[in-house]
């Protein structure tokens, strides 16, 4: 009986909670003329942060503040304590998220910006626990997410302001876009397809299916890349795998794989430094190229039969410096490695 009593208790007071919690919004609406806004500057967080060109001759700000609670009254305080700064500074549009100290609550709340903007105004874009959308970018642009992601269309920046990524404990998915900054840590990076990505990452993931030039410098990460033209990089703990490289590599690697499953026939060069790691570069026995190695503790391996020139071993130190394939290549291939296996074949 008294187990019984207990349960009906139990049961009574799950109700009660459930029937005390409510949902409330507030809802802020803004526009202004579309020719007297050039550049776009928003910070918020605990939201979604949504930019797109949808036409129309006004730009509009909407912002959705939601907030679960017990009482009607109860969420007029919690609105009344998150303030939404909305300036026209000349000719940029500044939006901000002020949360008060005094702002306490247990129960979800989300502050989210719909914004309706031409895709050829300059963003400066920040958000923190929440996500961002960008469906198109034809202007200067920075991004900074954390603890969120972010995701974006086509994005062209003009060549002397490429644009800025900030990405901490968080995911981007990026369509494509013609130039980048970026600086990761403990996130993960999609890309399409791009021209130019120069990054710092640690503790990362980058994934790119398409990629012109990759200038990166790096440690912890996982980097994959489907077609690349051009690698200039410098990593410590962190493995590579490119299915195509079309140009050049140089390289300095420590303590960390690098997979290359096809070098094409237009490569121009490969400047390999590495220390305590397994190296295989898939050049295809159809490309000749000028062979310069010295391996301490390791070996390189090329085509049987495919190299001329000198080959000298003593001790612990290989060095080799002839050719393979034809016998005037215009490819050069530099290697230096300690501890670490280099295959150049497939």
């Amino acid at each position: 009986m008294k187990l019984k009593f207990k349960l009906l208790i139990l049961l009574l007071s799950v109700t009660t909670v459930s029937l005390q919690a409510g949902e409330f919004t507030k809802n802020i609406h803004e526009g202004f003329v579309k020719s007297a806004i050039r550049s776009l500057q928003v910070t918020n967080k605990y939201g979604q942060i949504k930019i797109n060109d949808l036409g129309g001759d006004s730009i509009t700000v909407d912002v959705i503040i939601t907030v679960e609670t017990s009482t009607e009254k109860k969420a007029t305080y919690l609105f009344d304590q998150i303030d939404i700064n909305i300036q026209k500074r000349g000719t940029e549009l500044v939006l901000a998220t002020n949360i008060k100290e005094s702002f306490k609550t247990k129960q979800h709340f989300t502050i989210d910006y719909m914004i309706n903007i031409p895709s050829d105004r300059n963003l400066v874009v920040s958000n923190k626990y929440g996500n961002v959308s960008v469906n198109s970018l034809n202007a200067k642009g920075s991004f900074e997410v954390h603890y969120g992601s972010i995701y974006t269309g086509n994005m062209v920046a003009p060549e002397e302001s490429p644009i800025k990524l900030d990405l901490a404990y968080s995911k981007a998915d990026l369509e494509s876009f013609n130039s980048m900054i970026c600086h990761t840590k403990y996130s993960k990076l999609y890309v399409g397809e791009a021209g130019k990505l120069k990054a710092e990452s640690k503790y990362s993931t980058i994934n790119v299916k398409e990629l012109s030039k990759f200038g990166l410098e790096s440690k912890y990460d996982g980097i994959k890349i489907r077609g690349l033209n051009e690698l200039n990089a410098k990593s410590k703990y962190t493995n590579y795998t490119i299915e195509e490289l079309r140009k050049s590599l140089v390289l300095n690697t420590e303590y960390g794989s690098v997979r290359i499953d096809k070098v094409s026939e237009n490569l121009e060069r490969i400047d390999l430094t590495n220390r305590y790691g397994g190296i295989n570069i898939g050049i295809d026995n159809l490309v000749a190229y000028r062979l310069n190695a010295e391996c301490d503790y390791c070996n390189v391996k090329v085509p049987e039969g495919s190299f001329r020139g000198n080959r000298e071993k003593e001790r612990s130190h290989l060095r080799m410096n002839g050719t393979v394939g034809a016998s005037s290549p215009t490819a050069i291939v530099k290697i230096k490695s300690r501890y670490g296996e280099v295959k150049l074949t497939k």
